[in-house]
């Protein structure tokens, strides 16, 4: 999702003062939730307990709840590395798994850019040596430049190449020196099995090399994003936030698998961002778009069999 400057949420959510920026919009809203989250989870007796056995009991609950929250996510990622990993056949340890995860975030971390344009920013990937770095096209908008952030904090400027609306995706190029920039890997997500461990890198409300994780909870969506239709498209529970859009969907062996996109919204006139439900371009649908846009600047196979 592409996160307009000085606004935070989805596009379909804007709920703050469009005065704040992105960072201090989310200072804002965590503490306007988290309390509310937590009388949701502890409301004792008034009646029955004084203060401090009412701070005593909340603090229990809480730190109970966390434990347990922590104990079903090192299960869930103990399980997921038997899918997809090459390190699957190795005694996994919280240790080994800890630093499998850091490895991997450590060689990919280079290869995503953050994006910026006068109206929003977004991320991107280093896709070749040449300077071009793919995205989505909802990131790009209407912009022909771009500023380019690598994660060592040197700026570059870009340019538009082209982009591709009925699939999001999108290709600038770096201008000037291309040195030092590092392309990333991308993966075969035909072979991705769902409960696969992957890992969402990008920026989120401009905090640059945000990284969360999940598993691969379906292949093959097919979803609708304004008037287009994604055709190929991975559902995982790794968070999607606003400016996590063109970044990078990694598996255990460092590949790029997808493009995170856009996140579920709940039915109703809230429109809520559902948790748990976010969308990847898968990358096999990412590369053979952007191959055509590096090559031509257009797309004339579409690869669908209808229109759409």
């Amino acid at each position: 999702m592409r996160v307009p400057r000085g606004q935070l949420g989805t596009r379909h959510d804007r709920t703050c003062s469009p005065d704040a920026g992105p960072i201090d919009r989310s200072l804002r809203t965590i503490r306007a939730t988290a309390p509310l989250g937590v009388q949701r989870f502890v409301q004792p007796s008034r009646a029955r307990h004084g203060p401090r056995r009412r701070a005593a009991l909340r603090f229990r609950i809480v730190v109970r709840r966390e434990c347990v929250a922590a104990v079903w996510l090192l299960a869930v990622l103990l399980t997921c590395l038997h899918c997809g990993s090459a390190s699957s056949t190795t005694t996994i340890t919280a240790d080994s798994l800890d630093s499998l995860v850091t490895s991997v975030v450590r060689d990919v971390d280079p290869s995503v850019v953050f994006i910026q344009t006068s109206t929003g920013l977004g991320s991107g990937e280093i896709y070749n040596g040449q300077g071009d770095i793919v995205t989505n096209a909802h990131v790009v908008g209407n912009a022909t430049s771009f500023r380019v952030t690598l994660s060592d904090s040197r700026q570059l400027a870009a340019t538009l190449v082209a982009a591709y609306a009925p699939d999001d995706i999108a290709v600038i190029r770096v201008t000037g020196s291309t040195a030092g920039l590092k392309p990333a890997t991308f993966g075969d997500s035909s072979k991705l099995q769902v409960g696969q461990m992957v890992l969402a890198i990008g920026n989120p409300l401009g905090l640059q090399g945000s990284v969360t994780s999940g598993v691969v909870s379906a292949v093959g969506r097919q979803v609708s994003e304004g008037s287009t239709t994604l055709p190929d498209a991975i559902q995982t529970s790794a968070a999607i936030n606003p400016g996590n859009s063109g970044g990078a969907l990694v598996d255990l062996d460092k590949q790029v698998i997808g493009i995170p996109t856009l996140a579920a919204l709940t039915i109703g006139a809230a429109g809520a961002q559902a948790p748990g439900i976010g969308f990847a371009i898968s990358s096999n649908r990412a590369r053979f778009i952007a191959d055509q846009l590096v090559k031509s600047g257009v797309v004339t196979n579409t690869g669908r069999t209808t229109a759409g």
